[in-house]
């Protein structure tokens, strides 16, 4: 009878210590997948603003779905914009989001140009 109790006990505290560990390997999956979502949306939002600027970058395939979408806000007479950019990524357990809104300048400016302070913009366009 003893010997069943503790093969009763011993069986209780292996199935308990699996769950712990499938637990475990579940939250690791999903930081995981969290992590490949935010970098695929980052360089979806890099890739809009290269090409804003005029330059080309090409992503990787991937199973991530990705859209960037950039829409001007706002224009001033010396062709200053404010632009807002959305990246989304997705794959078949979840989607992620990133928004940017960033300021386009001209330089060198033009007279009687307003001054974009430096900390608002993104890059120079010559």
């Amino acid at each position: 009878m003893i010997t069943l109790l503790f093969i009763f006990v011993m069986t209780i505290l292996m199935i308990a210590g699996s769950q712990d560990i499938i637990l475990e390997n579940k939250m690791q999956n999903n930081t995981w997948q969290a992590s490949l979502l935010f970098e695929r949306a980052e360089l979806g939002l890099e890739q809009k603003i290269l090409s804003l600027e005029g330059r080309a970058m090409t992503l990787s395939h991937s199973s991530i779905l990705l859209q960037v979408k950039a829409k001007i806000i706002k224009m001033d007479d010396c062709d200053n914009k404010t632009i807002d950019i959305q990246s989304t990524a997705k794959n078949s357990f979840s989607q992620l989001v990133l928004n940017s809104r960033a300021i386009f300048a001209k330089v060198p400016r033009e007279k009687n140009c307003k001054k974009v302070p430096v900390y608002r913009m993104l890059w120079w366009t010559g």
